[in-house]
C-alpha cells in the first residue's frame, strides 16, 4: 500500500501549480479590487507552493495584489493546534488580522479552508471578505459569473 500511496501522491498537485502547467490565464474581475494572499502553512512550507497563487492572481489585470508583509506567519489554524492549542491559536489569528489591516485591502485570499475560517473570525469585524484562490480565479471567467 505504500508504494500505490506514494504513485498516487506523486499525481496530487496544488490547483494553482495545475493552472499554471495547463497555461490557465484569468480574465478580468467585474470591478478593480486591492487584496491580499494569505500564504497557507502546509502549502508553503510542505510544498513548496508560495510563487504560483500570486502568479495566477497577478495576472488578473484589475486585480492589485499587496503583500502582508508579516514573512508568510501562520496564522494559527494548523490542522489540529486550533483544537490542541486554542490560546495560542487565537493570539496567532489575532497577530494575522492586524497584519492584514495594515495592508489596506478590501479582501483577503488563502488557498486552505482552515487558514480562511481561521482568518474570517478575526477580520470579521474589519468587515473583510476572504476568499479562496479558485474563487477569485473563477470571477474572471465570464460564463462561470
Amino acid at each position: 500500500m505504500q508504494e500505490q500511496a506514494q504513485r498516487f501522491a506523486e499525481k496530487a498537485i496544488d490547483i494553482s501549480r495545475f493552472l499554471l502547467e495547463i497555461g490557465f490565464k484569468p480574465g478580468s474581475l467585474s470591478k478593480a479590487h486591492t487584496y491580499t494572499y494569505q500564504d497557507a502553512c502546509h502549502l508553503k512550507n510542505a510544498q513548496n507552493i508560495a510563487s504560483e497563487p500570486r502568479k495566477l492572481l497577478q495576472a488578473i489585470p484589475n486585480l492589485n495584489l499587496v503583500e502582508i508583509g508579516d514573512e508568510g506567519r501562520c496564522c494559527g489554524s494548523a490542522g489540529t493546534y486550533i483544537i490542541e492549542q486554542p490560546e495560542d491559536a487565537k493570539r496567532l489569528g489575532m497577530e494575522k488580522a492586524t497584519a492584514i489591516r495594515t495592508t489596506k485591502a478590501e479582501g483577503v485570499i488563502s488557498g486552505n479552508i482552515g487558514c480562511i475560517t481561521q482568518i474570517k473570525m478575526y477580520v470579521e469585524e474589519y468587515n473583510l471578505p476572504v476568499y479562496q484562490t479558485v474563487e477569485v480565479l473563477a470571477e474572471t471567467i465570464p460564463d462561470l459569473k
